[in-house]
């Protein structure tokens, strides 16, 4: 399995993905790939917005995504912003500037 790069990061604050066991770890894996097509991303103040097709299906893989990623990073706030009207699922990932710095290098956000 392919470590993360915050887990290398030199802030301090560092991801504690030996929070996951081996099915948890390569199921995080998957859906981050999921995650990682079909989207753009605008930058915040304090973070990345992440945008998605309103989908369904989506919708439950972003969920289940934030689920895994709020264990391993605490540090990060998650704001999701949905609604049967628009278009679009909105994902903020937030936090000071360690966590702005941290997304940016793990996301390959340039």
């Amino acid at each position: 399995m392919a470590e993360c790069n915050c887990c290398k990061s030199t802030s301090n604050i560092a991801c504690n993905i030996g929070s996951f066991n081996s099915e948890e770890r390569i199921r995080y894996d998957e859906l981050r790939k999921e995650l990682n097509v079909n989207r753009s991303i605008e930058e915040l103040p304090n973070g990345y917005r992440f945008i998605y097709p309103n989908q369904p299906t989506l919708l439950l893989t972003i969920v289940e995504w934030i689920s895994y990623e709020n264990r391993c990073c605490p540090f990060i706030e998650f704001s999701l912003q949905v609604s049967g009207e628009a278009d679009f699922i909105r994902l903020d990932l937030t936090g000071d500037q360690a966590v702005k710095d941290l997304l940016k290098e793990e996301f390959h956000l340039g």
